[in-house]
C-alpha cells in the first residue's frame, strides 16, 4: 500500500493474525473451563504470550486480568506496560512514534533490570519480550511454525518502523534461523520474492506452482491498477510488459476452451500492445460451429475493426453452405464478407441452376440485394435479370 509507506508493520500483524490464530482458540479454550484458577489452564501462558507477539494488547490485558495474582503490585505493573505500549498509525509521523516507542521500552528494561517480574519467569519472559531482547526473542522462534510469523514478531519489538526496502534482510535472517534456503517451500518462496521486491521470481514461482495463469495473470494487473509498483521508483523495469504477456498467454488459454473462448477476447482488450494482433490471429481459428457462434465471432471483430476476421469467417460460413448445397446461404454470407470473387462464383451457381430448371432459388435475396448489388457485375447481372423476369410474370 503506497499510501503506507513507513508503516508497514500494521498490515503484517493483521495477515499473521489472519494466518495463526491459535492464540483465538487457546483463549475460548481457557475461557470454556469453570475454573477460579484460569492460569492453571495448560494454554493460558502461551496463549497470553501468543496475543502479545501479535502485538494485540487488548486481548493480551483481558487474558491478564483472569490472574488470580492480578492486584499485585508485578501485574499491575505489567497491564500498565501493556496498555502503554505504542503502536504505528498513520496520524503519527514515524519520528514521533520512535521517540514514544524507544521511551517505553526504556522503561520496560528499567522494570526488568529492577527485578519487578522476577518472582514469575512467565511474566519476566513477557517483559523481556517488550524490552526486545533478541535473546528472548530468538527463543519464540520455537513456538513459530514458519519464518515469516517469527520474523513480523521480532519487528515489532526491534524494528516497528521498518521499511518496505529493508524487510528482504528480516525475511533472509528469519530464514536462516530456521534452516536455510533449503529448507524453502514454493510459497516460502514467493514470500521472500515479495519481500525483496523481486516481482519477477515471484511470477517465476506461481506461473511453476500453480496449475494456471489465472493468479499471476490477475494479482499483476491488480498491483499495476492499484498503483502499486510505481514504474518511476524502479521496483522492477518494463512492470507492464511482463503484465501483458501474462494477460496475453492467460487470454489464450481461454481462446481455446470451447465456453470460455468469449471472456479471452476482454483481457486483450486490456492488452495495448500485442493484444489487437494476437486477438486477430485466434478468431480466425475459432471453431464456427454453427450460425450463432459465427455471428458472435462476427460481431466482436466488428466491434474491433477487424475486418479481415469478418471476411474470413463469412467466406467460411459461405464454402460450409455452398458444401451442404445452399447456395442461397452462401450468397448471403458471401455478401456479408464482401468478397467479389465469391460472390461472382455464387452468382454463376444461380444462374446455371435458373438455366437448368427455368426458375430462380433465393427469390427473397435476389429481390433483396439493395446497395450490395454492385459487389460483382455477374451479380448486378443476375439482380436485373431477376427483376426483368418478375416483371414479365406480372
Amino acid at each position: 500500500d503506497p499510501k503506507s509507506e513507513g508503516y508497514l508493520l500494521p498490515q503484517l500483524l493483521h495477515w499473521i493474525s489472519l494466518h495463526f490464530k491459535d492464540c483465538e482458540d487457546g483463549a475460548r479454550s481457557v475461557l470454556s473451563q469453570s475454573s477460579d484458577s484460569p492460569e492453571d489452564h495448560v494454554l493460558y501462558w502461551d496463549t497470553l504470550l501468543d496475543f502479545v507477539l501479535q502485538g494485540r494488547m487488548d486481548q493480551a490485558r483481558n487474558l491478564l486480568k483472569l490472574h488470580t495474582d492480578f492486584n499485585t503490585d508485578m501485574f499491575a505493573s505489567m497491564d500498565q506496560l501493556l496498555r502503554k505500549m505504542p503502536l504505528p498509525s498513520n496520524t503519527v509521523s514515524c519520528g514521533d512514534f520512535l521517540i514514544k516507542w524507544k521511551n517505553w521500552q526504556m522503561e520496560v528494561v528499567s522494570r526488568v533490570q529492577a527485578g519487578e517480574f522476577a518472582v514469575y519467569p512467565q511474566l519476566n519472559n513477557i517483559a523481556e519480550i517488550l524490552a526486545g531482547s533478541e535473546e528472548a526473542l530468538d527463543g519464540m522462534a520455537n513456538k513459530c511454525k514458519t519464518w515469516y510469523q517469527w520474523m513480523v514478531y521480532r519487528l515489532l519489538y526491534t524494528n516497528p518502523c521498518v521499511a518496505t526496502y529493508d524487510l528482504g534482510v528480516y525475511a533472509q535472517q528469519a530464514i536462516d534461523r530456521f534452516g536455510g534456503l533449503d529448507t524453502l517451500t514454493s510459497l516460502d518462496s514467493v514470500l521472500l520474492g515479495l519481500t525483496e521486491l523481486d516481482l519477477p521470481q515471484v511470477v517465476k514461482e506461481l506461473c511453476m506452482t500453480l496449475d494456471g495463469l489465472w493468479f499471476p495473470a490477475h494479482l499483476l494487473d491488480i498491483l499495476c491498477h492499484a498503483n502499486s509498483l510505481n514504474p518511476n521508483k524502479n521496483v522492477i523495469p518494463n512492470i507492464a510488459g511482463l503484465r501483458e504477456y501474462l494477460l496475453l498467454e492467460y487470454a489464450t488459454s481461454l481462446m481455446s476452451h470451447n465456453s470460455l473462448w468469449q471472456a479471452g477476447v476482454i483481457y486483450f482488450d486490456q492488452c495495448p500492445v500485442q493484444g489487437r494482433q494476437r486477438l486477430e490471429a485466434l478468431l480466425e481459428r475459432v471453431a464456427l460451429t454453427s450460425n450463432y457462434k459465427a455471428n458472435k465471432v462476427i460481431h466482436i471483430a466488428k466491434e474491433r475493426g477487424l475486418h479481415s476476421v469478418v471476411a474470413s469467417t463469412c467466406k467460411v460460413m459461405g464454402m460450409k453452405a455452398l458444401a451442404g448445397n445452399d447456395t442461397g446461404s452462401a450468397m448471403t454470407w458471401a455478401l456479408r464478407s464482401g468478397d467479389a470473387k465469391f460472390t461472382t462464383f455464387l452468382a454463376d451457381r444461380l444462374l446455371a441452376e435458373y438455366t437448368q430448371s427455368g426458375r430462380f432459388s433465393s427469390t427473397d435475396l435476389l429481390d433483396n440485394l439493395g446497395a450490395s448489388i454492385i459487389v460483382s457485375e455477374r451479380l448486378t447481372f443476375l439482380g436485373k435479370y431477376r427483376e426483368f423476369s418478375r416483371m414479365r410474370e406480372e
